[in-house]
Order: C-alpha cells, then structure tokens, then sequence
C-alpha cells in the first residue's frame, strides 16, 4: 500500500493575496494621510487652541470627515473591489490544490463537478472581505477623528491614531490573505 505524502500550503500564493491587500490598505492610508496634512495643518493651530480651552469643535469635525469622505470615495474609485485580482488567486490556488491532490491521491478533482461554483462562492466572499477592510478603514477613521478632537486632545494625536488605524487595517489584510488561502486550499 502506497502512503500519501502530506501536501504543501499555497504559501506563494498566500504572499500574492496579501500582496494585493497590503497595496490597497496603503493606498487608502497614503491619500487620507496627504489630503489630511494641509486639512490638519490649516486647523492645527484652532484645534490645539480649542482643546486646551474645551471649546466646540463641531465644525473642525466636520471638516475632517468631509476630506476622509472624499479620500474614501476616490479610493473606492482607483482600486473598486479587486475581483479579477481573486479571480487569478482562486485559480492560481485550485491550480495547485488539485496538483496535490492529483500527487497524493492520484484523482483529477478539478475535473468533478461543483468544483467551479466553488471557486465563484471563494471570490465572492472575498470581495465582500475587501470591500469591508476599506470600509472598516474609513469608519475608524471617522470615529477616531470624533473621539480625538471632542476628547480635546492635539491634531498630533490624531495623526498617530490614523497611524494607528493603518497598522491595525494592514494587520487585518494578512490574516484576510492566509485565513482564505487555506480556506480555499482546504
């Protein structure tokens, strides 16, 4: 009898995705971070100056989300949803799944049927995954705007919470990219 040698992860493939993710995320957080610097750079001085008196900054709030939902809308814009970039990695990972299979058990599964709906289903989430990293981006932005400017604190602070933000975002797209990788190799 003939033992199955165990079969590899995508890993190659697993780095591609979050390749894709990791440009968009950065993408998002470079054009928010310049069309906010003059924004910021043109409050600064009223914003520290009414955080230090705890005076209304409704309109200072306002303004700043108005430029995150222009940033959010051209963003949304330049790189849509990304289903021809999923499309290629779902093939790409059936590709090699299948290769394995086909290696360890000697059975052509790509060739049965239901295996192409399932590549369908795999992309479609996967568009609603990315299309929620951007929307997830923006509304923590927005709300780490509100939060940050009514608690008083500095337009320095919000600029690190911003950071902050993208570092959390990007983090979320490499668990994205392996999470469904291994999903769709599974």
């Amino acid at each position: 009898m003939k033992v199955a040698r165990p079969t590899n992860f995508p890993t190659r493939l697993e780095e591609r995705y979050h390749a894709i993710l990791k440009r968009r995320v950065r993408a998002a957080y470079l054009l928010l971070q310049k069309k906010l610097a003059g924004v910021l750079k043109r409050l600064k001085p009223g914003i520290d100056e009414r955080a230090a008196r705890k005076d209304s900054v409704a309109s200072d709030i306002a303004e700043i989300i108005r430029v995150v939902n222009q940033v959010e809308r051209a963003h949304a814009k330049a790189y849509g949803v990304g289903g021809d970039d999923l499309d290629a990695i779902a093939s790409a990972v059936a590709t090699y799944t299948t290769g394995q299979v086909a290696r360890v058990i000697g059975i052509d599964v790509a060739a049965m049927p239901g295996v192409g709906p399932l590549l369908g289903e795999w992309t479609a989430a996967n568009v609603d995954l990315i299309t929620s990293i951007d929307s997830q981006f923006f509304d923590q932005i927005r709300e780490q705007v509100k939060e940050t400017v009514t608690s008083g604190r500095l337009t320095r602070d919000l600029a690190k919470s911003i950071r902050e933000r993208y570092d959390v975002t990007a983090s979320r797209a490499q668990f994205i990219a392996r999470d469904q990788v291994a999903k769709l190799n599974a």
